[in-house]
């Protein structure tokens, strides 16, 4: 029977799995493959995949550490990724239809307002954020690993107490109560 850990840890992959699924669909009904650098979230998401891989296998210390850093870089291309789409939203403000007439009266705070919640500008940010949260779910799922993956691997093999014999001292002598 797995643990109360184990259950969590999988309950957490599922979402990172789930997660990087739609991030995946995302990407390609926006066909996010037309230049050199929209072929960098494809690379964050190949490496997310193998970082939730070697998150998910009963994995040895060193290919959770490999898991853990392939993260970290996602987390980081996530981070670079919101900042470009962001910023293409905000430069994109002035010739925005909506926005255009009105963008040089706004305060800065709410034309980066605008852009990040994407009211201006044609770049999506939602892919590059989730990616971000992928991240942060394999770091999650690894918390406690690799201690955790020797116990869980033991699950199931619980030893029974031996049994008594004549020679055995009685449950009492131990300080146990019948």
């Amino acid at each position: 029977m797995r643990s109360e850990a184990g259950f969590l840890r999988a309950g957490i992959l599922v979402v990172a799995w789930l997660s990087l699924l739609g991030t995946g669909v995302e990407l390609a009904l926006e066909r996010h493959w037309q230049s050199l650098e929209q072929g960098i979230a494809w690379i964050a998401v190949a490496l997310a995949v193998a970082s939730a891989t070697f998150a998910t296998r009963r994995s040895s210390g060193g290919r959770l550490w490999l898991a853990r850093l392939l993260a970290v870089a996602v987390l980081a291309l996530s981070v670079v990724g919101v900042w470009r789409h962001v910023n293409a939203n905000y430069e994109a403000g002035e010739l925005d239809a909506e926005y255009g007439p009105r963008w040089a009266a706004m305060t800065e705070t709410d034309r980066w307002r605008a852009a990040a919640l994407k009211s201006v500008g044609p770049a999506p940010i939602l892919a590059s954020g989730m990616l971000a949260s992928v991240s942060m779910l394999v770091l999650l799922a690894t918390v406690g690993r690799p201690r955790q993956a020797v116990e869980d691997d033991a699950e199931g093999y619980e030893e029974e107490p031996p049994a008594l014999s004549g020679s055995d001292a009685e449950p009492s002598e131990y300080g146990e109560h019948i």
